[in-house]
């Protein structure tokens, strides 16, 4: 997870974000309650409050959409902005303070058989990540 702004937004200059850059600035969060809603807190911490407007959002391709257009900023998901980054409207600040690794994990019942998709799905993600301990991924 990391902060991300429009590619032509003047905050992607900026090695070091401080409070007075956020000052008149829309952030965009997901409801009160979500995952992304809590990484983006612990993500930003103190920062939060220093920002203009904040803007509770229910659709992330809402979020991902109103950032590209250059209304605010958001802490979206490297694995969701793929496509808005391969295109040049969105990338992330340049401030390692505002990136966050994530840990994924896989987990399933080994009473149950997987058939069909769950079973390629588990095939393709236990294949693709032989190296991580067994049943995990990163």
């Amino acid at each position: 997870m990391r902060l991300d702004a429009a590619a032509d937004d003047p905050l992607q200059q900026i090695r070091t974000i401080n409070s007075e850059q956020l000052r008149d600035r829309t952030l965009f969060l997901r409801e009160l309650g979500s995952s992304r809603r809590a990484g983006a807190e612990t993500l930003l911490g103190e920062l939060m409050t220093m920002f203009g407007r904040v803007v509770e959002v229910r659709s992330a391709e809402a979020i991902k959409q109103s950032v590209a257009a250059g209304l605010g900023v958001a802490v979206l998901s490297s694995w969701a902005t793929r496509l808005e980054e391969k295109a040049g409207w969105l990338r992330p600040v340049r401030d390692k303070r505002l990136r966050q690794q994530r840990r994924f994990y896989v987990v399933r019942r080994r009473d149950r058989l997987l058939t069909g998709g769950a079973a390629a799905l588990w095939e393709c993600l236990t294949t693709r990540h032989r190296g991580a301990k067994r049943d995990r991924m990163s």
